[in-house]
């Protein structure tokens, strides 16, 4: 039986987040929105259904690999999304929401790596362990020392 958040992460990938982008999309074509939001849009949904989809794929490697999809590919796509939004001469308040959210999802994700980064000099220091916990005897073979007191003839 699958777990609560398995069942809910792929229900929320695979229906309500697709559904919920085409609600969205008919609402940008009453308001007459431009072509642009409806791709800094599909990227966002995009990223909210591929966080979903992690969600209810982990543990697996399908979550791994969509997780490094949404760790390189996403902020990319909603970066370039953002920067078009941003330098098209009409805004309006639905295109702004559409930037600034692509704009921190991108700075969120590039300001993760930058702090999850080790310097060189900082790696340095964390692999030197003492020498009391790296070496060990072996002067005595493991199935002499675990031999048992009682033989058999």
């Amino acid at each position: 039986m699958p777990s609560a958040v398995t069942t809910i992460g792929l229900l929320a990938a695979g229906v309500l987040i697709p559904g919920a982008f085409v609600w969205w999309c008919v609402s940008l074509a009453r308001r007459a929105a431009p072509w642009q939001a409806y791709v800094a849009y599909f990227f966002l949904f995009g990223t909210v259904g591929g966080w979903a989809l992690a969600f209810g794929l982990s543990p697996s490697g399908l979550a791994a690999v969509s997780l490094i999809f949404l760790a390189i590919i996403a902020p990319v796509g909603c970066l370039a999304a953002s920067l078009l939004l941003f330098t098209w001469p009409e805004h309006d308040d639905v295109d702004l929401v559409a930037a600034v959210l692509g704009l921190t999802y991108a700075i969120g994700v590039a300001g993760l790596f930058a702090v999850g980064h080790k310097r060189p000099n900082q790696a340095m220091q964390l692999t030197a362990v003492s020498p009391a916990f790296t070496f060990r005897d072996y002067s005595t073979p493991p199935l002499q020392a675990m031999r048992s007191p009682y033989r058999c003839s």
